[in-house]
């Protein structure tokens, strides 16, 4: 939960999942270039029932904003507005954009030409982020959502290496909260200020808050209630096979027919969507301590960001290739790489007392 706007950037820049844009060049218009990025995310997660997996988002968000006591009419205002956009799936980009944008309008009684430029503040901030942090997104991304498909609770030692691989993203959130922040408010009336200043005011309150809390996330002290989890049936151990594991699947690049998350499948070197199973077995096989475990998922995490870059930049050629030629075709050689460097990187985790006892 990274959404400390006073209603401005934040929810625009964190709007959902991840891909990668290195495909698109720098001439090309921002407005394109996010595009082409939620693009990407469509096909990504589009089998997810977000319905679904909104009620529990929801309510992870309730318990944030009361958990920090963020109870003042600004962060009231700004834990709305994070509900009433989580709702619309974040592969609906220009939905969420929209029903963003109506809202600040709204809040801060925009003028047309001034919506119209925090619309494209916004859209600028959104295709500078992108190309730099896509691959951290995305393999977050999917390891978080396989997580919970295998009804297992996010970790703190899973936590730690996200916050950290994570900071460089966190760093340039805020310096686009500033630069919109900075440039919007020189257009803003006194009536429309007073309203803005406040926002402001509690929003820099909430940065100030997960920036602490990131601190201590990230030397391993991270709590299921941090993220509004006390209470999810996953995180505590009570979910009953697949009930409240994410309801619909997860799509590997390229990829025609996503596998269920709910079922992990047997992992295949072409599909980096099915490298999740692969990396469940090996710990269950060499019962790898909690350390070990978050070095393997840190390895997963990296390959199949690599393997989304790879994907993205030759997406049109990979799709060309039937499901079933996949396994041998040369196009996909990359991915397959990927997968065969994931299980060599794995294989020199395990102690020698740990591979003489490992499982069948």
């Amino acid at each position: 939960m990274r959404v400390p706007f006073p209603a401005v950037v934040g929810v625009a820049l964190v709007a959902g999942g991840g891909w990668t844009v290195d495909c698109v060049t720098a001439a090309e218009e921002p407005e394109e270039l996010v595009r082409t990025w939620f693009a990407g995310l469509t096909e990504q997660f589009g089998g997810l029932d977000w319905d679904h997996e909104y009620q529990f988002i929801a309510r992870a968000i309730e318990n944030v904003w009361a958990r920090n006591g963020w109870n003042e009419e600004a962060d009231r205002y700004a834990r709305d507005l994070v509900n009433e956009v989580a709702a619309i799936p974040p592969w609906e980009f220009r939905r969420r954009f929209d029903l963003f944008s109506r809202r600040v309008g709204e809040r801060y009684h925009l003028s047309p030409p001034q919506i119209e430029m925090f619309e494209r503040l916004v859209m600028r901030e959104i295709g500078r982020i992108l190309p730099r942090h896509s691959g951290v997104i995305l393999g977050q991304a999917i390891e978080g959502l396989q997580t919970r498909g295998a009804n297992q609770p996010f970790t703190a030692e899973q936590v730690a290496r996200w916050t950290k691989a994570g900071e460089p993203l966190f760093k340039d959130a805020r310096k686009s909260f500033d630069l919109v922040a900075g440039e919007l408010s020189s257009s803003l009336s006194p009536s429309q200020r007073r309203i803005w200043d406040r926002d402001l005011a509690a929003a820099n309150k909430r940065w100030k808050d997960i920036e602490a809390a990131r601190g201590r996330w990230a030397q391993g002290g991270w709590q299921a209630d941090d993220w509004g989890l006390q209470d999810d049936p996953i995180q505590q151990g009570t979910a009953r096979g697949g009930d409240f594991a994410p309801s619909g699947a997860v799509r590997s690049p390229g990829a025609d027919t996503p596998p269920q998350v709910e079922r992990l499948p047997q992992w295949v070197a072409h599909d980096p969507s099915t490298w999740f199973a692969y990396v469940l077995d090996f710990e269950k096989r060499f019962k790898l301590d909690p350390g070990q475990a978050s070095a393997a998922r840190s390895i997963h995490a990296e390959l199949v960001g690599r393997a989304a870059a790879f994907t993205q930049i030759h997406a049109e050629r990979l799709r060309k290739v039937p499901p079933g030629e996949r396994k041998a075709d040369e196009a996909y050689a990359p991915i397959r790489a990927y997968f065969t460097e994931l299980q060599g990187r794995l294989e020199a985790i395990p102690t020698t007392a740990q591979r003489n006892r490992r499982n069948p």
